[in-house]
């Protein structure tokens, strides 16, 4: 069978496509894990701020899980202690773990995306490679033999 370049050159520039849709995918969920992540950040700031501000009151633990899930977003929601007995200071240190934990887990999430978008974008210049070397061989006579 011979050498279809006419077909090889759809291949490539199909393969092309194909990755050019998967990194734009990898940045839209880059841009809204930074913004997830920004977020989370925020929230574990707010709590650093209030535990030292804290010491010997009295709060039902929900009220602070509560108000953090809804900061964080109903994807991530923050558990504390549910006694009626635990200080504002327990909650909050609990509330700074949980927010320190998400922190991590986001930037560890969108450090495996960032990778990946690095390997499609290297496969991604190979190909481009690959169509140009195909572009050659059908339009300069007898290159590549």
């Amino acid at each position: 069978m011979e050498f279809d370049i006419d077909q090889e050159l759809r291949r490539d520039r199909a393969r092309m496509d194909d990755l050019w849709w998967q990194i734009a995918g990898l940045d839209a969920q880059i841009l809204g894990k930074q913004m997830e992540l920004n977020k989370a950040k925020s929230v574990l700031r707010s709590c650093q701020d209030l535990y030292p501000k804290c010491d010997d009151l009295y709060s039902h633990a929900a009220n602070v899980g509560s108000m953090l899930a809804q900061v964080i977003g109903e994807q991530r929601v923050l558990t504390v202690p549910g006694c009626m007995a635990f200080t504002v200071r327990d909650h909050i240190a609990e509330a700074v773990a949980a927010a320190a934990r998400i922190v991590s887990s986001l930037e560890k999430e969108l450090s495996g995306l960032e990778k990946r978008k690095g390997e499609l974008s290297q496969e991604r210049d190979a190909a481009s490679r690959k169509q140009d070397r195909d572009i050659d061989r059908k339009w300069i006579p007898g290159y590549g033999k």
